[in-house]
């Protein structure tokens, strides 16, 4: 059974999980607290197969929904525009999951989940 919840940003203990090429842009693990303290920022989890995601924004969500959706495909790494960088940099933020999260029988769980926790925290 998938859970869903929020918390309250804290740089300590929200790294960026989805660092890597989101919409075209090459995104770090930033500090986002945001400049004015009175705009609180969230941070989305869903658990579902044994494993918790972590999301920073909700476009973060919605990405992960969409790979969820499509069909397992093979992909090569990112190559073009970095120059020289280690493995882990060129590493996209799906490449980080856990094994077997990629099972046909376990992506239609998995976007089901993603599916009910963005209908449920999107405003």
């Amino acid at each position: 059974m998938a859970s869903w919840w929020k918390e309250a940003y804290d740089a300590a203990k929200h790294p960026n999980k989805m660092k890597g090429m989101l919409d075209g842009v090459y995104t770090f693990d930033l500090d986002e607290t945001p400049p004015d303290t009175l705009i609180p920022k969230e941070v989305y989890f869903v658990r579902v197969a044994g494993f918790t995601f972590q999301f920073l924004a909700l476009r973060h969500l919605e990405i992960a929904l969409s790979y969820f959706c499509q069909p397992f495909q093979k992909e090569g790494k990112i190559k073009d525009g970095l120059g020289s960088a280690d493995h882990w940099e060129v590493q996209r933020w799906f490449e980080r999951l856990p094994k077997g999260l990629e099972r046909k029988s376990r992506r239609a769980d998995i976007a089901k989940a993603l599916r009910n926790a963005l209908e449920d925290f999107a405003p």
